[in-house]
C-alpha cells in the first residue's frame, strides 16, 4: 500500500466496536445503513492496522496528479466521505482521529475552518495541495497552505490569467519535498506571467503536468522524472531540451505532449536512444512530425510493459522525410503495436466524411490501446508499415476498415487498400448519397494485378482476405450487395481464386421510415445472397435491441402513403445536404 499504518495504535486496548449486519459490504454501506438500528456492540477483535486498511481503501481516490484542466474538484469528495466514516461510531472516529495520513487533502473549495483541522490532525506528514485562485478566499487559503509548504507532496493549483501575478510567490518559493506537481491556466485565457517554478529547486519533481501555462525551462532542472505532461504550452520549446528531460529520466512511465510547438534546430542527431523499461504510456499530438519524429527515436521501450500508444502526425509539413520516418523510426515500434493489436482483437483504419486524415487504432477492456492519425495523402507510405506491424496471417492480426458516412475522398484511398491481406472486417455507415456506395461495390467484385502484369496467374482479388461485412444504419436496396458478391465469388470458382468465404451482417435503423423504398427489405434478395456460394450468411437486425416478441401487421397502402409523406418531409435536409457536400468538394 502507499501508506505507513501506525505500528502502535493511540487507542484504548478495549473499545466497543460497531459491528454491521452481513448485508453491509463495505465501510460506506455502514454509514448508509446506520439508521436501521441493527447493531450491537462487542470487543473490538479487528487488529488497528486492519481497520485501518479498510477505511482507506473505503475512501475514495484523489487523482490531483491526473486532475486536468478545470474538471470537477476530487479533493471534497475526500473530505465528505473521511467525515461520514467518522460519523458511524466512536471506535472509527477514534481511530480516523488517530491516524494522521487520512488526513492528509486541503483544498480551497473546503472552508478555512477545515482545512485548518486537517492541518492540526495530519501530523507531520506529506500534504495534498489543491488551489483554485479566484479571489481572496484563494489568498486565505494559500497563506495557510504556505505555512506548511514543508510538508508539501502533492499541489495542483488552476490560475486565470487575472490571479497570475498573486500566484507568483506561492509558485516561485521552494517546496523542498514536492514530488508531484500540476499547474493548469484557465482555457482561451493566454497566461501572462512565467514562472520562475520552485525558485529552480525542481530536482525532487517525480510527476509533472503542465497545461496552458508557462515556466522558465531551464537546463537539468528536471531528472528523475516519472510522468511528463505538457498541453497547451505557448513557449516555443527546444527540442533538444525535451530530449534531455527524457535522457535523465530513465524510469518514466508516462509521457504525453500535445499541442506544443517545437523548435527542431537544436536536435543533436548523433544521440542514441535511451532505454525506458517502465514507459507504460506514450501520448503525442498536435507537436509537428519533425517532433514526433526525434522523440520516438529518443525512445527504446519494453514490448511487454507498454499499454497504451497515441500518435497524431500533420496532414503536411514542409521538409519532413515521410519515406524515411516510416523505414527507420516507426519498425522499432512495431512489435509494441502488434502484441497491442493482439491484445484487443484486432483494430480498426477509420475513415470519416469531411476528414483528411485516417486513424488506425484499436481498444480493449482491460486498459490497452493504440492510435495513429495518419494523413490520407501519405497511407500508400504508411499501410506496409501497419501490415508489418500487424503481420498477415499471424493470430490477431486483423485489421478492420471502418468507412463512417463515407468520405468523398474514398475513392482515393480504395486502389491502396484493396490489395491489402491484412483487412479482414469491413464496417459501414454509408451517407444519403447512393453515389458513395458505387466505389466500394466496385472494388469488392473487382481484381488486383502483380507488379503490372495482366495475365490470369498474376492476380488478386480485392480485399483478398475479407471476411465480414458490416453495415449500421442500412437503407438502401441489397441489390447492390447481391451484385457485387455475385461478381466476387464468380471469380472465385471460374479463377480459382483462394479467399475466404464472407458473413455480411445489416442492422437497419429502428424507424423504417428514413428508408427510400428500395431501402425496404426484400425476402427474395435475401434468400438470393444466401444462397451465393461464398456467402456463409446475411444476418439482418435492427440498430438497437427491442424486448419483447416480435409481431408482424402490415398494410401495403398505408405503408406506401406513409413513406411517401415522410420521404417529402425528409427532402429539404437531403437538397441541403447534398448542396453542402458540392460546395466543400467540387470535386
Amino acid at each position: 500500500m502507499d501508506f505507513d499504518i501506525p505500528k502502535s495504535p493511540r487507542l484504548p486496548e478495549r473499545h466497543p466496536v460497531c459491528q454491521p449486519n452481513r448485508n453491509c459490504t463495505s465501510a460506506l454501506d455502514v454509514v448508509r445503513k446506520k439508521s436501521d438500528h441493527n447493531w450491537t456492540l462487542e470487543e473490538p477483535t479487528t487488529p488497528y492496522e486492519l481497520i485501518v486498511a479498510i477505511l482507506h481503501l473505503s475512501l475514495p481516490p484523489v487523482y490531483v496528479d491526473d486532475h486536468e484542466g478545470w474538471s470537477p474538484d476530487p479533493c471534497p469528495t475526500y473530505s465528505v466521505a473521511l467525515h461520514s466514516l467518522r460519523s458511524v461510531c466512536k471506535w472509527w472516529r477514534d481511530v480516523v482521529d488517530g491516524t494522521p495520513f487520512f488526513w492528509k487533502v486541503i483544498c480551497s473549495a473546503l472552508p478555512i475552518e477545515v482545512n485548518s483541522t486537517i492541518l492540526l490532525k495530519s501530523g507531520q506528514r506529506h500534504l495534498v495541495i489543491h488551489g483554485l485562485f479566484h479571489g481572496p478566499p484563494q489568498h486565505e487559503f494559500m497563506e495557510l497552505a504556505n505555512r506548511h509548504r514543508h510538508r508539501w507532496g502533492t499541489a495542483a493549483f488552476q490560475i486565470p490569467a487575472a490571479y497570475a501575478e498573486s500566484a507568483a510567490s506561492y509558485l516561485t518559493a521552494p517546496a523542498p519535498q514536492l514530488q508531484s506537481l500540476v499547474l493548469s491556466s484557465k482555457p482561451l485565457e493566454p497566461p501572462l506571467n512565467v514562472y520562475h517554478l520552485l525558485g529552480g529547486q525542481t530536482h525532487n519533481i517525480r510527476h509533472l503536468k503542465i497545461y496552458e501555462s508557462q515556466i522558465e525551462w531551464l537546463p537539468n532542472a528536471f531528472t528523475g522524472l516519472r510522468s511528463l505532461t505538457l498541453a497547451q504550452i505557448s513557449q516555443v520549446l527546444p527540442t533538444q531540451y525535451v530530449l534531455d528531460i527524457l535522457a535523465s529520466s530513465p524510469s518514466l512511465e508516462i509521457l504525453a505532449l500535445s499541442s506544443i510547438v517545437f523548435d527542431p534546430s537544436s536536435i543533436d542527431a548523433r544521440s542514441p536512444p535511451s532505454y525506458f523499461p517502465l514507459l507504460r504510456s506514450l501520448r503525442l499530438g498536435a507537436i509537428g512530425a519533425m517532433a514526433v519524429d526525434s522523440i520516438l527515436r529518443s525512445l527504446a521501450v519494453e514490448p511487454s510493459v507498454v499499454a497504451s500508444i497515441h500518435i497524431d502526425l500533420p496532414l503536411q509539413e514542409p521538409n519532413f522525410d515521410v519515406a524515411r520516418f516510416v523505414k527507420e523510426t516507426l519498425p522499432a515500434f512495431s512489435l509494441v503495436l502488434n502484441r497491442l493489436n493482439a491484445s484487443c482483437g484486432g483494430s480498426d483504419l477509420k475513415f470519416r466524411r469531411f476528414g483528411q486524415s485516417c486513424r488506425w487504432a484499436a481498444r480493449n477492456d482491460a486498459g490497452h490501446s493504440f492510435s495513429f492519425s495518419l494523413p490520407q495523402i501519405s497511407l500508400s507510405t504508411y499501410l506496409p508499415w501497419i501490415e508489418q506491424a500487424v503481420g498477415v496471417g499471424v493470430p490477431g492480426g486483423v485489421v478492420r476498415l471502418h468507412f463512417v458516412r463515407f468520405p468523398p475522398t474514398v475513392t482515393s484511398v480504395l486502389p491502396v487498400l484493396r490489395p491489402s491481406r491484412i483487412i479482414t472486417g469491413m464496417v459501414l455507415n454509408p451517407a444519403v448519397d447512393t453515389w458513395c456506395l458505387d466505389p466500394l461495390f466496385e472494388a469488392l467484385s473487382g481484381l488486383e494485378t502483380i507488379d503490372g502484369s495482366h495475365t490470369t496467374a498474376d492476380t488478386i482479388p480485392s480485399f483478398p482476405a475479407l471476411r465480414t461485412i458490416r453495415s449500421t444504419n442500412w437503407i438502401w436496396s441489397l441489390d447492390r450487395i447481391e451484385q457485387a458478391l455475385q461478381r466476387r465469388f464468380a471469380k472465385r470458382a471460374s479463377m480459382g481464386l483462394n479467399i475466404p468465404d464472407l458473413l455480411v451482417e445489416l442492422s437497419y435503423p429502428d424507424d423504417f421510415w428514413t428508408c427510400s423504398s428500395e431501402g425496404m427489405l426484400s425476402f427474395d434478395t435475401l434468400q438470393r445472397i444466401r444462397a451465393i456460394d461464398g456467402v456463409k450468411d446475411v444476418r439482418v437486425r435492427c440498430s438497437s435491441a427491442i424486448e419483447g416478441i416480435l409481431a408482424v401487421v402490415w398494410c401495403e397502402a398505408a405503408s406506401q402513403n406513409g413513406r411517401t409523406q415522410y420521404r417529402a418531409k425528409l427532402q429539404p435536409w437531403r437538397d441541403d445536404l447534398a448542396k453542402r457536400t458540392v460546395l466543400e468538394f467540387p470535386f
